[in-house]
């Protein structure tokens, strides 16, 4: 009798239909862009609002890789700069976008990691705000659109397309995601509702904006929904879900929610130390990070430890050329901002209403160009007004001293930095 071939098993047999390495590449750009931001460009003013993914990504882009209809649209938030890699961002756009840099597919206009993407080639990412919750009736609404081709105009190009929503635990106590949920269930819409749970809004855990800190256990018996849940740091779990939940929502032309446990392994922004969780918190959650476990995932079954080195790497060095090419393009001003819009109304509003003047009193935080215009202008007010030498005290946030800062730094002090909002009083009061 024939003897079969005994083949030694690997330690992981990850599932071919997916393409790890390029999920492993992309996680190490990710990485390197928001490493690059936090010790680097947000040190050297040039990105001023910084959101880090770090935690989040790889199950992002476990779904952006499954956005492959040309019809899919999803429509994120502040943290999913990860899923818009996976669709094909180009990096120095992702970069030059936070620091203001005119170009790509914003011109500037956006924060950095809040995106549009109309991608010609692919999967579309429609226009983002940073308002929380802000994004799920845009979502709806992209759902409906594709049900309006897919059954009155009888284009078979929607009939898998489907869109997706990306939101946070905090942002399920929002309006907007209620009113998404309601119109994708009542109308059955292609609509699939992707939750990153990483237990906290901003410093508020997910107890206190969720009953039980678990929103897909609570919608569980909500009528047309249906759930899919599971550990976002697991690269075999969360590819099945992701797969599971994408395929649901195409084949049953029905909304889904997919809700994946993350660890962030940041503040919520640049600016947020994390004071509020615990040593032994903060450890707890590094201990969930899910880049070692991707690794350990595939390397040897995939990959070898040289293999993956080398995708480090790469990723770095990409990072690095694109940092170069953003900050090679000039600042984004705001006299040209109406050049790239495509609504003929966008384009006709009165130029008045959003002139930046130099005696305004605030900069626009969400155009980091029009801040450093802002900045320059109130310097030139400055010279007109106040002698050269005359000592200055500046009682402005950090918001509006950066702009100002290496003009006045010499002859400035600003004696309530690092106060407390009580202490601020005190100290106006007393002077």
């Amino acid at each position: 009798m024939a003897t079969a071939a005994i083949k030694t098993p690997l330690r992981n047999a990850p599932d071919d239909n997916v393409d790890w390495k390029r999920v492993a590449y992309l996680v190490h750009l990710s990485r390197a862009l928001d490493k690059m931001e936090e010790t680097r460009l947000v040190p050297e003013k040039e990105v001023l609002y910084q959101f880090s993914a770090r935690g989040h990504d790889m199950g992002q882009i476990l779904l952006g890789c499954r956005l492959d209809n040309p019809q899919d649209a999803s429509c994120g938030y502040y943290r999913s700069r990860p899923l818009l890699l996976a669709l094909g961002v180009d990096v120095a756009d992702a970069l030059g976008s936070a620091m203001g840099r005119a170009g790509g597919y914003s011109d500037g206009r956006d924060i950095g990691v809040v995106f549009n993407f109309p991608n010609p080639n692919g999967a579309s990412a429609l226009p983002m705000c940073g308002g929380v919750g802000a994004q799920y009736t845009p979502t709806a609404g992209w759902a409906q659109a594709i049900e309006y081709y897919r059954t009155v105009v009888k284009d078979p190009a929607y009939d898998k397309a489907l869109a997706v929503v990306l939101g946070g635990d905090g942002s399920v106590a929002s309006n907007g995601f209620w009113a998404a949920l309601t119109i994708a269930t009542t109308q059955k819409l292609p609509m699939l509702f992707y939750i990153e749970d990483n237990g906290f809004g901003i410093s508020v855990p997910s107890t206190f904006q969720t009953p039980g800190g678990n929103i897909a256990a609570n919608l569980a018996s909500w009528k047309g929904l249906k759930i899919f849940s599971g550990d976002g740091t697991d690269p075999a779990e969360a590819a099945r879900l992701v797969d599971e939940a994408t395929a649901y929502v195409r084949d049953e032309r029905a909304p889904a929610m997919l809700r994946l446990t993350v660890p962030r392994l940041q503040g919520h922004s640049f600016q947020d130390t994390q004071t509020y969780k615990s040593p032994e918190f903060v450890e707890s959650e590094w201990a969930r990070d899910p880049l070692p476990k991707l690794k350990s995932y595939l390397v040897p079954a995939v990959l070898s430890d040289a293999e993956w080195d080398k995708l480090e790497q790469d990723a770095q060095g990409a990072a690095e050329a694109a940092c170069v090419e953003a900050k090679a393009r000039p600042v984004s001003l705001p006299e040209k901002r109406d050049e790239k819009t495509s609504s003929s109304k966008a384009r006709c509003r009165p130029k008045a209403a959003w002139r930046c003047t130099a005696m305004s009193r605030r900069p626009r935080p969400r155009k980091a160009g029009a801040h450093r215009l802002w900045g320059a202008r109130v310097i030139e007010a400055m010279a007109e007004q106040i002698d050269a030498a005359a000592p200055l005290i500046v009682l402005a946030g950090r918001n509006y001293r950066d702009p100002l800062w290496p003009q006045i730094e010499r002859r400035a002090s600003v004696p309530m930095e690092g106060l407390g909002i009580g202490q601020q009083l005190a100290w106006l009061s007393d002077n």
